[in-house]
């Protein structure tokens, strides 16, 4: 899950695809791209990730030091925390526009003939990645796919759901997942 923080008004709130949000104070605002994964950011936003797997799980809490290192190294690729800084070296999931409200597109109308007028359409402020790279000098950016991503169903997706495993089945169940199998 992708947090963005405002440095200027200290606001912080999960980013969303439905719809470009923007911090207390305006001068920071971020969205989810559409395929789930990535998140275009604007202003003087920063963003931070929290792991959504296994930490939102209500039995992580319950689980041994040395499991949930197992599984942050497993899920996120280090054992260590729950939440880092995006836009670090080689991040390629946030895209950065100047404007904290969100990307702009620019229309120019010509006239073509009598019946017909041909409508342009461009980004004013195109992308980049962090390092400043413009989005459209590589052609595309290739992203880890998000197992989990469903559209326009994922925010709702385990609402109302609880687990009814005990500590001892959840358990067994991570030690099985970190083993790779299935059930």
């Amino acid at each position: 899950m992708k947090l963005l923080y405002c440095p200027i008004c200290r606001d912080v709130h999960g980013i969303i695809e439905e719809k470009w949000r923007k911090c207390l104070c305006g001068q920071s605002g971020g969205q989810y791209n559409a395929d789930g994964m990535t998140a275009t950011v604007g202003g003087e936003a920063r963003v931070f990730g929290v792991g959504n797997h296994p930490f939102f799980d209500p039995l992580f809490i319950y689980l041994t030091d040395e499991k949930k290192r197992e599984l942050r190294q497993k899920y996120y690729g280090q054992p260590d925390t729950d939440a880092w800084w995006g836009e670090y070296p080689g991040d390629v999931q946030i895209f950065r526009v100047p404007d904290s409200r969100g990307p702009r597109v620019e229309i120019k109308v010509r006239r073509k003939n009598n019946t017909e007028n041909e409508v342009i359409v461009t980004e004013k402020h195109r992308p980049v990645l962090c390092d400043g790279r413009p989005i459209e000098d590589l052609g595309s950016v290739v992203v880890p796919r998000n197992p989990h991503f469903k559209a326009k169903t994922r925010w709702r997706q385990n609402e109302g759901k609880t687990s009814k495993k005990s500590v001892k089945e959840a358990t067994t169940f991570i030690d099985n997942v970190l083993k790779g199998k299935k059930k």
